[in-house]
């Protein structure tokens, strides 16, 4: 379900698209979107490594 709500926060996919992926119906899709199925669950996207960019040369 976590992968669902990921798809449902980072991507531009439609619920209708995400259901198809897993075998459910898009209602299914919504009640997880609106916190009516699986709320116990929370998506926390993670942060990007710190990265570290050099843009001069030594």
């Amino acid at each position: 379900m976590l992968e669902i709500k990921r798809l449902l926060a980072e991507t531009n996919l439609t619920r209708r698209e995400i259901a198809a992926m897993f075998g459910v119906h898009r209602g299914t899709i919504t009640s997880i979107k609106i916190g009516q199925s699986w709320k116990h669950l929370i998506y926390k996207p993670t942060e990007p490594e710190n990265v570290q960019l050099n843009l001069f040369e030594n």
